[in-house]
């Protein structure tokens, strides 16, 4: 089954997802809520849960 669902900013999940990011690339910006004075929304990701 997988699961999408909207995350927090400060969610693990995130997090997780972010450092994987860096690993493979080494241009990635900083986790930020805005970009330009523009508030950037929520991400959404997928989980495939495990049973």
């Amino acid at each position: 089954m997988v699961l999408i669902q909207t995350v927090e900013s400060n969610s693990t999940y995130l997090t997780e997802l972010y450092q994987w990011f860096e690993s493979e690339w080494d241009d990635v910006e900083p986790l930020s809520t805005t970009k330009d004075g523009k508030v950037i929304p929520n991400p959404i990701i997928a989980l495939e849960m495990v049973s």
